[in-house]
C-alpha cells in the first residue's frame, strides 16, 4: 500500500510530542559533548592601558596646538616608527618593532574632535609584557610628537595597568555549549518530522485511498472507555 505524500501539521506536532524522549536524550548527549569540548581552561590574553593627553592649560594657542597634534598624529601610535622607538626603550631582543606594532592599539576617550585623551592598549599573553609595552609606546609617542611641535604639550597621564583579561575558551564556552545543545534538539526534530511525512501508516481515512481504490467500509472511533 502506497501512501500519497502529504503534510499533516497536526500529526507532525503529535509525533514531535510523542518523541519528546528522543529529543531530550539528544539534547543531553550533544550538550554533554559541548561541555567536554569546553573543559579546557584556555590561555589568558592581557591588555594593558595607559593614557596620553594634551595639556588644557597655558596659552590658548598651545592648547589648540596640542589637541590638533593628538588628532593629526594619532596614527603614529600604531606605526613602525613608534614601535621601533619603543623597542629601543625596552632594550630586549624578544620584543622587536614588528612584534610591538602588532600588540598595540588605541582609541580616543570619546569620538569628539576636541578630545585630548588617547588610550593606548598593548595586548600580550604575559601581563608584565603588556604593561611594559604600553608604557614604552606611550613614552615613544610623547617624545616623538613633542619633537615635532617643539614643545611639551603631549604628556603621559598615568602608568599602564591591566584593563582587560580575555580568554577565548571562557568567552565562547557558553556559545559552544548552546550550539551543541541546539544541534541535539534540531536533529531529532528533523528526523521525527521526516518520519511523520514519509510514514506509511494509515492514520486517517484519506491515507486508506490507494491506486487500487480500496473502499473504506467504516471507521472505528477511538474511545478510551472501550
Amino acid at each position: 500500500m502506497k501512501k500519497e505524500l502529504s503534510i499533516d501539521f497536526v500529526q507532525i506536532c503529535r509525533d514531535l510530542i510523542r518523541g519528546w524522549w528522543l529529543i531530550a536524550i539528544c539534547v543531553i548527549v550533544f550538550g554533554g559533548f559541548g561541555v567536554v569540548k569546553t573543559l579546557d581552561k584556555g590561555v589568558n590574553s592581557y591588555t594593558a592601558e595607559t593614557t596620553v593627553y594634551s595639556v588644557t592649560y597655558g596659552a590658548l594657542d598651545e592648547v589648540l596646538t596640542g589637541v590638533s597634534v593628538m588628532h593629526q598624529y594619532e596614527h603614529l601610535i600604531t606605526s613602525k616608527v613608534i614601535a621601533n622607538k619603543a623597542a629601543t626603550l625596552l632594550e630586549t631582543k624578544d620584543l622587536s618593532g614588528d612584534v610591538i606594532k602588532n600588540m598595540v592599539s588605541y582609541e580616543f576617550s570619546n569620538m569628539s574632535s576636541s578630545s585630548n585623551l588617547v588610550k593606548i592598549h598593548a595586548s600580550s599573553l604575559d601581563p608584565n609584557t603588556a604593561i611594559r609595552v604600553a608604557d614604552a609606546v606611550a613614552q615613544a609617542f610623547v617624545e616623538h610628537t613633542n619633537n615635532i611641535i617643539g614643545g611639551n604639550s603631549i604628556q603621559i597621564m598615568d602608568e599602564a595597568e591591566i584593563s582587560r583579561v580575555y580568554n577565548s575558551v571562557t568567552t565562547d564556552r557558553m556559545k559552544t555549549r548552546l550550539l551543541f545543545a541546539a544541534v541535539g534538539f534540531v536533529l531529532p526534530c528533523i528526523y521525527l518530522v521526516l518520519s511523520s511525512i514519509f510514514s506509511t501508516k494509515v492514520m486517517t481515512v484519506s491515507d486508506a485511498k490507494t491506486e487500487d481504490k480500496i473502499k473504506v467500509i467504516g471507521v472505528i472511533p477511538h474511545n478510551r472507555d472501550i
